[in-house]
């Protein structure tokens, strides 16, 4: 099937709102010049636009059939003539799910959404979010690959924001994990499913330091965010809402009253730990009442994500394996070290086998040859783990392994790899350099030596 990217209404859509767009940005960043923050503000604008379109190009140029978000662009076009024909039956598809293997009669006039695309919710709901945005950009592909970039740019920027606030973290330390990390500009910038989720992750962590915090004003507005970016996870990547959740039910056991009294703060963990291992036995042991969020359909959904990955021709590109032929709980715990360890440092440079792969292979070497100078740094007998005492640290390391371990048996693939691990490496990088600053910082507390 061939499509229109480089029409005439595509080009003048797209210019026409990048011009838009890059003059609010000029703005913004004339309005702050006095905040040093912003002298990267147009950078991190124009790096994630460039990156969004450099995604946009690999999928309509090199790749044949477009991928997933050529067709998410394709049904939220579908989307908006359904809406010119009637807008009651645009409601109806935006407000509800489709029914297996029955399509509406109204799809007759406008034409059918691809299949894959329409019957599986997630990838529904990620059309229909890109359905809004499709109304203003004249139906151009790369128009509204602009606008999800724009947004994620966004977005990356209020983390930026957001971490300089709540940690003391050194200023291009904050910058590249926040702002300038290749794999997550990539693969977060574009029609994707990954830009969704990504954006809600970062949103959501916001929201929830921001009611930690114990500040008052716009708590309200924050309590709205925590909302909205839950049901944006929920609908396009249930997993990730749960790995976001429980460093937040950890963080507020470990953190609730750690000011007060022994007693008192030893009562309240107590009581913590209590309630939520007593929560943690009632998900698992009533499974019907959580339907396909029970702890076996979550099991479940992995195990099939991992051997639809596995076995599924369709998916092309260099697979990965780790081992694991049955998903019961042994053989999970087994391979869990391995599973978070590929997450985070693969694919190897000799795994690599394309261009792409190679800009992961090299991200990922980076990665590894900073955690292993933090273990086997002759300054440090031990790593010290003092700086984890920060809510932050403490929730980007549970996520990371809650996650990563998710991520490593279900990816297979590298490619698949190289996206769904996007989201937590703003986290890891963030936690590495955390731990670089601290050393940094104790040996410049040192008294020297003086000599005479």
């Amino acid at each position: 099937m061939k499509f229109e990217f480089f029409g005439l209404i595509d080009i003048l859509a797209t210019l026409g709102w990048f011009l838009v767009f890059a003059a609010f940005a000029y703005i913004i960043r004339i309005r702050h010049s006095k905040d040093p923050d912003y002298k990267l503000y147009l950078p991190n604008f124009y790096v994630h636009i460039l990156l969004g379109m450099f995604f946009g190009l690999i999928y309509t140029v090199y790749y044949e059939d477009g991928g997933d978000t050529v067709y998410y662009w394709v049904t939220a076009s579908r989307l908006n003539d359904v809406f010119w024909d009637n807008p009651v039956n645009y409601l109806s598809e935006i407000l509800s799910n489709p029914e297996p293997g029955k399509m509406p009669n109204f799809y007759d006039k406008t034409g059918s959404p691809p299949h894959w695309i329409y019957y599986e919710n997630e990838s529904f709901f990620v059309a229909k979010v890109a359905s809004i945005f499709s109304f203003f950009s004249l139906k151009s592909y790369f128009a509204l690959n602009l606008m999800f970039s724009v947004i994620s740019g966004w977005v990356s920027w209020r983390f930026f924001r957001f971490i300089k606030r709540t940690v003391q973290l050194d200023f291009k330390f904050a910058a590249i994990a926040c702002l300038f990390l290749p794999t997550v500009g990539f693969w977060c910038s574009g029609v994707i499913k990954d830009t969704v989720a990504y954006c809600a992750t970062i949103g959501l962590v916001i929201g929830f330091f921001y009611i930690i915090s114990g500040e008052r004003k716009k708590r309200f507005l924050h309590l709205i965010l925590i909302l909205f970016c839950s049901y944006i996870l929920l609908n396009s990547r249930a997993f990730m809402l749960v790995a976001s959740y429980v460093p937040l039910m950890v963080i507020f056991v470990f953190k609730l009253n750690q000011h007060k009294p022994f007693l008192i703060k030893l009562l309240t963990r107590i009581t913590g730990i209590a309630l939520t291992a007593a929560l943690i036995l009632f998900y698992l042991n009533r499974s019907n009442e959580f339907g396909e969020f029970s702890s076996t359909k979550v099991m479940e959904t992995a195990e099939v994500i991992h051997n639809d990955f596995k076995q599924n021709e369709t998916y092309t590109g260099k697979r990965y394996d780790l081992g694991l032929d049955d998903f019961n709980t042994a053989s999970l715990i087994r391979v869990m070290p391995l599973a978070i360890l590929t997450t985070l440092y693969r694919p190897f440079l000799w795994e690599v086998d394309g261009v792409l792969m190679l800009l992961n292979g090299l991200e990922s070497t980076v990665l590894l040859f900073f955690t292993l100078q933090m273990i086997f740094s002759k300054k440090e007998k031990r790593i010290n783990l003092s700086h984890f005492n920060h809510s932050f640290y403490l929730y980007a390391l549970i996520f990371i392994l809650v996650l990563g371990f998710f991520v490593g048996i279900t990816s297979i693939l590298f490619g698949i790899l190289a996206r769904l691990k996007a989201p937590i490496l703003p986290f890891f990088v963030l936690l590495i350099f955390s731990y670089k600053q601290a050393q940094r910082e104790k040996e410049n507390s040192k008294p020297k030596k003086i000599e005479y």
